[in-house]
């Protein structure tokens, strides 16, 4: 009976060690190339979160505070894409708010909503009004050239990444492979720096690249489902908290930037990003129908291609 008993213990331990063991992070790659490439249609989500405070490090002589201005922009995204069929819709709305040192925040919001059928576009505005847009390229062209594959797009960068398997994780239900890429530094730098000088424009910052490295923090996850190898989710983060010298100012009318006699430290800014992509009904085209004033519009062709 020990005999018995310490066998089974014996089993019962070899097997409590069988997991099942996630594929290379190249398999990975690979399979969601093959399996992007075959998809006849898909809907997503994007729900992009950015938040830019510049803080002022001179008080105010009023207050003798230091000044800070906020501005948020959420930005919400629901598409639909038939690759067989050769349509497309998006539903785009944006909010922003901005927050100054005083008074109420100014909020604005906008929407714009996109059919693209065959090589025609659809685009309402936030006036509520209709533009038809004809491409001299046949639909056949402008489809060939995958620009509405989007779950491929996001396969090749996956595969042009270095890429960790870092666990897996249920989404929607789904059990997936969770993935983080590895950006190298020369290219978080271009992405880090753009977005600082958007924020400053029009002045021109001039920042170290160690210091750029070490003031921010970025974060790209992927989670790719474990049944078809196809990406169901996809999230960018970023984190930045800097004191950047300005050099100058871009002058509007020349786009020529004017230095100053001397680089000054300002201002303080901080820049947090959070977007998600969310995919869902792989091959299952949606009904995609374009309202009739839309299609009762004229439409904008373009000039003739000359030889």
């Amino acid at each position: 009976m020990r005999k018995l008993i310490l066998a089974l213990a014996i089993i019962i331990v070899a097997l409590s060690g069988c997991t099942e063991k996630a594929p290379s992070s190249g398999d990975i790659k690979t399979l969601m190339i093959h399996s992007a490439a075959n998809l006849s249609a898909y809907s997503f989500g994007i729900s992009d979160n950015q938040t830019e405070s510049i803080r002022d490090l001179i008080k105010n002589n009023i207050t003798n505070k230091y000044n800070t201005t906020t501005r948020s922009i959420k930005t919400d995204v629901a598409a639909s894409v038939d690759l067989a069929g050769r349509k497309a819709m998006a539903n785009v709305s944006t909010t922003t708010i901005i927050k100054g040192p005083t008074g109420q925040p100014n909020i604005m919001t906008s929407r714009g909503l996109e059919y693209d059928i065959g090589n025609t576009t659809y685009v309402m505005k936030g006036d509520g009004n209709w533009t038809q847009l004809k491409d001299n390229h046949s639909a056949e062209t402008l489809w060939a050239e995958g620009r509405y594959n989007l779950m491929r797009s996001r396969g090749d960068a996956v595969n042009q990444s270095k890429v960790e398997v870092i666990g897996s994780e249920s989404i929607d239900g789904k059990d997936c492979y969770k993935l983080r890429l590895m950006t190298d530094n020369q290219t978080y730098l271009g992405t880090a720096y753009n977005m600082l000088t958007s924020v400053l424009f029009p002045f021109v910052p001039e920042v170290n690249q160690t210091d750029l490295l070490n003031s921010s923090k970025n974060e790209n996850l992927v989670w790719v489902e474990k049944d078809n190898n196809l990406l169901k989710k996809y999230q960018r983060t970023m984190i930045m908290q800097i004191t950047p010298k300005i050099i100058g100012v871009l002058d509007l009318n020349t786009g020529v930037t004017r230095k100053f006699n001397q680089t000054l430290k300002l201002v303080e800014i901080s820049i947090n990003t959070d977007s998600i992509e969310t995919y869902f009904d792989y091959n299952k085209p949606a009904a995609i129908v374009v309202p009739k004033s839309a299609l009762n519009t004229t439409p904008i062709m373009p000039p003739p291609y000359s030889d």
